[in-house]
């Protein structure tokens, strides 16, 4: 019998966690980035807490064609961070609630960043050989 009941209180308290586990709902945020003409592929998405803006919630790569999709993202206030080579850093709000089941962003545009190096020029001279009584 006692084993029975102990059973029975550890099949309750495993179904009570993951009702909890499953009660926080989780939402989704899309949206695609692009330059003022092309969209832009393989830019870096990161989602900051906006209270805490040195943890990073979760990050994504655009796709080739410049979309994105994050998904499990809980409710609250975040800012979304577009990183690319030769563009300027964007940032986005984005405010997750229970109303916003999904939120879509549309088009993102990063513009050109004007303070790029034209031309690197590398030199370097060679040491002059010296013959010496040893070799």
């Amino acid at each position: 019998m006692k084993i029975t009941i102990q059973k029975i209180a550890l099949v309750l308290l495993l179904l009570t966690i993951s009702q909890i586990s499953f009660c926080q709902k989780t939402r989704t945020i899309k949206g695609s980035v692009s330059d003022e003409k092309t969209p832009l592929g393989y830019v870096d998405v990161i989602l900051k807490n906006i209270n805490d803006s040195t943890k990073v919630i979760n990050h994504k790569v655009t796709d080739s064609l410049g979309n994105f999709m994050m998904e499990s993202i809980v409710d609250g206030n975040y800012e979304l961070q577009f990183n690319l080579i030769g563009y300027k850093t964007t940032y986005q709000k984005v405010n997750i609630s229970e109303s916003n089941n999904s939120v879509s962003l549309g088009t993102i545009v990063l513009h050109s960043d004007t303070n790029l190096l034209n031309n690197v020029l590398v030199t370097s001279q060679k040491k002059l050989i010296q013959k010496t009584a040893e070799g």
